[in-house]
């Protein structure tokens, strides 16, 4: 049995209602949020405040040095959705990310006393391969702390990239102890991936970007990741409070959701400081927050390399599945929206499952197991062939029959289908041929997750 539930936008901020949902029981797939970008320090422990003119800065700063990343028009998605769905292609920058962005902002700031020291960082994806890259060209030493489990392409481009990769620990938050340890021995300076004014305002220049390759946009969503939704809201709402912004993260984490849920105090040091914390920024600027399920983002991960020809990571693809998943409220159909793609970054092993994930999400794959006589596995063969379907591995089960006499197997297909009807003829012609116990999985009724209206 399969079964997945999609919820609309849940989080209101400013002065209208918070409305809350019990905490998924799904599962969190690696492939889905970064550690790194579970933001929940950034909110309730800030360390700056961040201002317009900061990101005026980065831009400024950042001029020719890097970008600017396409932000082109779907036709083919645009057609499916009634919507004018802009993808900006973040993930097609040279270090696959719009990471490069903040470290690039912080770098471009240190004394060469501080650049002879070196920098820092810790780090589970993207901002390891970005930093290594960067500090390379601007021949600066760097060591990056990666948890133990890390993947192997994070790893080896790192250390091609010329940096000094420590494997430290289970999770990130071992890391950053591990990394500031190592800046405060060795006198290096420690970039945090997104607590830190410098790396948020780089991060901000997406939006500076984005506004002059569409300035007509009316709705803009980015995954909810470290420091790059309030830096965009920031510079949006500033330049145009027209247009709409709306954050995305996982209906299995929820992490910002819930913290926004609670209020958050700024710290003394930072309370007569200019600007907003990001948590001000968040509730001030941020509309809404929109949740998807990690399965939506697997079959958003298969529609854009199927139409658009592109790789995106789990981590950045959120902003897409929310849309392709009918998660955007109905009044923004016919307007013109930007996705934000963050980051391509995924393993190929990774990219693997995640495909055929995308494709049980679609229905365009299932499991099915027929109870049968010893010598009816050809004929009921032939019907798959017949129907077209695609066997991509099959298993017989004899032995531990339990409810059938003796004489009885039990082969499971998992089968390659066009959709869902395609999946239900097949199953209505193994029915006519008298093949009556037959199970599915998943149910071929369910087709693309329905929404469900929250209370």
């Amino acid at each position: 049995m399969f079964s997945v539930s999609l919820m609309r936008p849940v989080a209101r901020f400013g002065l209208r209602s918070f409305t809350s949902h019990k905490q998924s029981n799904q599962r969190h797939y690696a492939w889905g949020t970064e550690e790194e970008d579970r933001h929940s320090n950034i909110y309730t422990n800030p360390s700056f405040k961040l201002t317009y003119q900061d990101t005026i800065e980065a831009r400024n700063r950042l001029r020719g040095k890097i970008g600017p990343a396409p932000c082109h028009l779907s036709a083919r998605l645009s057609a499916n959705l009634g919507t004018e769905l802009y993808l900006k292609k973040e993930h097609t920058l040279l270090t696959g990310s719009y990471k490069g962005r903040g470290i690039l902002n912080k770098l471009s700031q240190l004394t060469p006393e501080e650049m002879k020291q070196g920098v820092v960082c810790a780090s589970s994806g993207n901002f390891a391969v970005a930093l290594s890259h960067h500090a390379k060209e601007m021949g600066i030493e760097c060591v990056i702390v990666l948890p133990t489990g890390s993947y192997f392409t994070q790893v080896t481009t790192s250390r091609a990239n010329g940096a000094k990769v420590i494997l430290h620990g289970p999770d990130f938050q071992e890391c950053v102890k591990k990394a500031q340890q190592i800046a405060e021995n060795e006198k290096r300076v420690f970039l945090h991936t997104h607590n830190d004014k410098d790396v948020c305002a780089g991060y901000a220049t997406v939006a500076h970007e984005l506004i002059r390759q569409n300035p007509y946009l009316d709705v803009v969503m980015a995954p909810v990741s470290g420091g790059l939704l309030p830096a965009m809201a920031l510079v949006i709402k500033t330049v145009n409070p027209r247009i709409k912004v709306f954050g995305v993260e996982s209906l299995e984490l929820q992490d910002l959701t819930r913290t926004l849920a609670k209020p958050a105090h700024t710290p003394k040091n930072l309370v007569d400081a200019p600007g907003l914390t990001p948590y001000e920024i968040c509730k001030e600027y941020v509309d809404d927050i929109l949740l998807v399920t990690e399965n939506q983002r697997a079959s958003a991960i298969l529609r854009l390399m199927e139409l658009e020809k592109t790789v995106v990571q789990g981590s950045g693809v959120g902003a897409v599945a929310a849309v392709l998943s009918n998660v955007l409220p109905e009044m923004y159909k016919g307007s013109q929206v930007a996705a934000v793609c963050t980051g391509g970054n995924i393993e190929s092993s990774l990219l693997v499952r995640v495909i055929d994930k995308g494709l049980v999400q679609d229905g365009r794959m299932a499991r099915v197991r027929v109870t049968i006589k010893e010598n009816q596995l050809t004929e009921v063969t032939c019907i798959l062939s017949g129907m077209k379907a695609n066997v991509r591995d099959v298993y017989q089960e004899r032995a531990f029959l339990t409810d059938e006499v003796v004489g009885y197997v039990q082969p499971t297909f998992t089968l390659e289908v066009r959709d869902h009807d395609h999946l239900e003829d097949i199953l209505e012609e193994l029915h006519k041929a008298g093949f009556d116990k037959t199970t599915v999985s998943p149910v071929p009724s369910i087709s693309t997750p329905h929404r469900s209206e929250s209370h």
